[in-house]
This record gives structure tokens, C-alpha cells and sequence, in this order.
């Protein structure tokens, strides 16, 4: 009996250690921590180095109208031929509707847009209006050549009863559409002053009048 009763006030005390100590150190947590947090809070001052890397960052400037104009204006086309790539376009003579021999060395000192079409091609004649301004824009060193492909005399009379707009040669064999490489209609290229080929397009491009123009602007400044 004396035994059981011994047991049962040291199982007593463990309790009672235990309680004592879970006390302390829910006090520790939820009163003394806390104040010792506050107080490091309230005395700390920032460096003058931390200050300014914690302020907020100006916010980038948005690119203005100006800026933007001009970022526009400098863009080259990606048809656009650059000096290391460029190769000399081969020369060809070419009967006109008044059958006159017209060669494309005959411009040599100019730039020469060669403009291959024919009379059924719908884009070609949509393109028209911005060569014509082209010309227009570039009248002292800029010349277009139509060149028609494998049609007769007649059917391009027929087509321009007023005469075509620029200059028209007729390559009826398509010999020359053949040596340049033509795979559909309309495909225009620019020839440099000295014979080289600049820029190229195949098809239709709402832009490029800005796009000749700066291609004009590019080599002119060579």
C-alpha cells in the first residue's frame, strides 16, 4: 500500500514539472518574444543603401510618337538586299509596243524597278497606283521597266488603248522572266545605279511604296 501510494506522488510531480515548464514557455512565445520583436522593429533603421533599393523604380518611358516615327522610318524592308549578298542583274534587250530595242544598261546611273506582269494579272494592276507615286517621289534617278511576259503586241494595245502608264517592253519568248527567275505575277526587283539587284518582291504589299523609299534611302546613302 505504502508502495502504491509512493508511485502515485511521483507520477504527481512529473505532472506537475510538465505544467510548470508548458507555462513558461507558452509564455515565452505569446508575451516575452513578441515585445523583444517590437522593440528590434521600432529601433532598426535602414541603411542609406537599403533605403534606396527598397523604393519603388520609375516606370520605363513609353515610346512617344517621335521616337516611334523614327524607329519606323529607319526599318528596312526583309527583302532588302544587303552589299556582301548582292549580285549584278543581268543585262537584256527588249523590243517596246513602238518596237524600239530598249536594254536595261541603258539606265545604268539610275535605279530601275523591272515590273513583270501581264494584262490578266488582277494585283499587278492594284500595285500600279504606288509605283506610279514611287515615280512621282523619285523623279531624278528612278525609272520602272514593265517587261509583259508571252503576250502579243496586240493584247497589251488592247489592254492600254491609252498606252501604259511607264515604260513597257515585251519579253513574248519569256526568256528573260526565265533568266530572273519568275515564279508568278506581279515580281518586281530593284536594280541599283551600278547594276546590282537591291530589293525583290513577289506579289502584292500594301506597303511598298515605304518600303521601295527606304530601300532608295538606304543605298543613296551607301
Amino acid at each position: 500500500m505504502t508502495v502504491k501510494k509512493k508511485n502515485n506522488n511521483i507520477f504527481l510531480s512529473i505532472i506537475l514539472v510538465i505544467c510548470i515548464v508548458a507555462v513558461i514557455i507558452v509564455g515565452y512565445i505569446f508575451f516575452i518574444k513578441p515585445k523583444a520583436l517590437s522593440s528590434n522593429i521600432s529601433t532598426y533603421t535602414p541603411t542609406e543603401k537599403e533605403a534606396q533599393e527598397t523604393q519603388p523604380k520609375k516606370p520605363t518611358e513609353p515610346i512617344g510618337p517621335t521616337d516611334l516615327k523614327e524607329n519606323t522610318g529607319a526599318k528596312l524592308p526583309n527583302e532588302f538586299i544587303p552589299k556582301e549578298n548582292r549580285q549584278i542583274a543581268p543585262d537584256f534587250t527588249l523590243p517596246d509596243l513602238d518596237n524600239n530595242i530598249v536594254s536595261l544598261s541603258d539606265f545604268r546611273g539610275n535605279f530601275v524597278l523591272l515590273d513583270f506582269t501581264t494584262t490578266w494579272c488582277t494585283w499587278c494592276e492594284t500595285q500600279k497606283p504606288a509605283i506610279l507615286e514611287l515615280m512621282d517621289m523619285n523623279k531624278e534617278d528612278f525609272v520602272v521597266l514593265a517587261i509583259d511576259v508571252r503576250e502579243s503586241t496586240q493584247e497589251i494595245k488592247n489592254h492600254y488603248p491609252n498606252g501604259p502608264e511607264y515604260e513597257l517592253l515585251l519579253d513574248q519568248s519569256g526568256d528573260v522572266a526565265s533568266m530572273y527567275g519568275l515564279s508568278g505575277y506581279p515580281y518586281y526587283l530593284l536594280i541599283s545605279p551600278i547594276g546590282e539587284v537591291i530589293y525583290y518582291q513577289s506579289g502584292f504589299k500594301q506597303n511598298m511604296r515605304e518600303n521601295v523609299n527606304a530601300v532608295l534611302k538606304e543605298v543613296r546613302n551607301d
